[in-house]
């Protein structure tokens, strides 16, 4: 059982921490990069809502982000600016997510599994 769990719980790591080959552009391409910067830190702070707080925890995962490095857009055409926004927000959001899914997860597994130990103790007496 913990093999499957810490398996599971690589992969999603794996999966929250890869990097798209093909960026369609430069705003793009950056975006993926600041995001992954953020995402080092604020993974493990959506991990642990999603731990304490449940399916609430994912939902600040997607609503709440931190904000984007200022100098990414400045100088930039707004148009530039705009598709850079996007990037980033969809990736922290997404990312964000993903660790709060993980912690979710990983609470639910912890409780079942406690659960299950008190059942067979009491059937055992």
């Amino acid at each position: 059982m913990k093999k499957k769990i810490s398996i599971y719980m690589a992969a999603i790591l794996f999966f929250l921490s890869a990097t798209p080959i093909f960026a369609e552009g430069e705003e793009e391409y950056r975006a993926i990069k600041d995001a992954e910067t953020v995402l080092s830190s604020s993974k493990y702070v959506s991990y642990g809502e999603g731990c304490v707080l449940g399916p609430i925890g994912i939902l600040m995962g997607l609503l709440i982000r931190p904000s984007p490095p200022a100098t990414a857009v400045l100088g930039k055409s707004p148009e530039y600016a705009e598709e850079y926004l996007e990037d980033y927000n969809y990736r922290v959001g997404t990312g964000q997510a993903m660790a709060g899914v993980a912690g979710c997860f990983t609470t639910a597994v912890v409780a079942a599994t406690g659960g299950l130990i008190i059942l067979i103790v009491g059937a055992l007496h």
